[in-house]
């Protein structure tokens, strides 16, 4: 992405990026689901609750190549943008910040 001309921050786990959204402005939030101190799930649900961040696009980056229905419908409801899994070739990423970044 940096490649690309984009800003990247890194937050290693949903804790971190929760302090990160209160200091810097993003466009985007790239999370995977299976993280330490606080899940993707827990983060997409505490982003989406705070009327300065509910709107920014929130795509799943995640190792889970089978996710369930229910998985699915569940980031749906908390309000997923959408779901990318790994392995991820670098132009499929691009093209889907493309598509959720103005």
């Amino acid at each position: 992405l940096e490649m690309a001309g984009y800003q990247t921050v890194v937050a290693n786990n949903g804790v971190e990026a929760l302090n990160v959204l209160r200091i810097l402005p993003v466009d985007l939030i790239l999370a995977d689901i299976k993280m330490p101190h606080m899940d993707g799930y827990q983060l997409l649900n505490r982003v989406r609750q705070n009327p300065q961040w509910a709107k920014i696009p929130f795509l799943f980056l995640t190792g889970c190549r089978f996710l369930s229905d229910e998985e699915i419908y569940y980031g749906k409801k908390l309000g997923v943008t959408g779901y990318l899994t790994k392995p991820i070739r670098s132009k499929e990423l691009l093209l889907a910040v493309l598509q959720n970044v103005a």
